[in-house]
C-alpha cells in the first residue's frame, strides 16, 4: 500500500513490477494481484499503452496461471481499457461543447450591436 502511495501517478513503475514479476514467475504472483486491483489502470492505458500492452502479454505467458487468475487479468484490463476510453468520449464532448465556434461568433456579432 505505502508503495502505491509513494509512487503516485507514476504508472510506469508499477507496470514494470509486475512485467517483471511474471516474467520471472510461472503463475500471477500475490504481489502482482494486489497491484493490479489497486492501480488505476484506466490511467496506466492512458499514459503508457506499449507498457500496458507489454505487462498484459507477460501475463498471458505466465506457464502455470490458473484460469481463475487469467479471468481476473482479462476483467481488470477489459474494465481499463473501458474505462480509459469513456474518459476519452467524456473529454471530446466537453472539449465540444466548451468551445462553440458558432456560439462564439453570434456572441461577437451582439457586441457589435450594441
Amino acid at each position: 500500500y505505502l508503495m502505491l502511495i509513494l509512487g503516485g501517478r507514476n504508472s510506469e513503475l508499477f507496470l514494470r513490477i509486475i512485467s517483471m514479476n511474471s516474467e520471472n514467475n510461472k503463475i500471477l504472483v500475490k504481489n502482482s494481484k494486489y497491484l493490479l486491483s489497486r492501480m488505476d489502470l484506466a490511467l496506466c492505458w492512458e499514459q503508457n499503452k506499449d507498457q500496458f500492452l507489454e505487462m498484459c502479454e507477460k501475463i498471458q505467458d505466465l506457464l502455470n496461471i490458473s484460469t481463475e487468475d487469467m479471468k481476473y487479468a482479462f476483467k481488470l484490463t477489459t474494465e481499463a481499457i473501458k474505462s480509459a476510453s469513456s474518459r476519452s468520449t467524456n473529454t471530446k464532448e466537453r472539449t465540444t461543447e466548451v468551445w462553440n465556434v458558432v456560439k462564439d461568433i453570434k456572441l461577437l456579432s451582439k457586441c457589435e450591436t450594441i
